[in-house]
């Protein structure tokens, strides 16, 4: 049984919701305006800071997800010498895929 904890959320700051899932390096929260997403823990950490159009746009995207999809936003890896490191990355994944 996953252990549902409070929060305010990320992207909206509205109370939410969240569980841990992929070994507790993300979280997957239930949020009543931006719906359902996850969130890993460094891309939480660098959206808390990020301008306030980035989550707002990140919260639109969650909310607008296609069916059988969740927003899942990362701190992508790049190899070295790769190019620009990109700062968050949200993609949609099929709910099947989510871990």
């Amino acid at each position: 049984m996953k252990l549902e904890q409070e929060q305010e959320c990320p992207l909206c700051s509205s109370p939410a919701s969240f569980y841990w899932v992929d070994y507790s390096n993300r979280k997957f929260f239930k949020c009543p305006k931006c719906t359902y997403y996850q969130i890993s823990k460094a891309a939480e950490k660098r959206i808390i800071d990020s301008p306030q159009q980035w989550r707002d746009e990140y919260s639109k995207h969650a909310s607008s997800a296609p069916e059988g999809f969740r927003l899942v936003i990362i701190v992508p890896s790049i190899p070295p010498g790769a190019g620009t490191q990109v700062a968050l990355s949200g993609d949609y994944v099929a709910i099947d895929d989510l871990p």
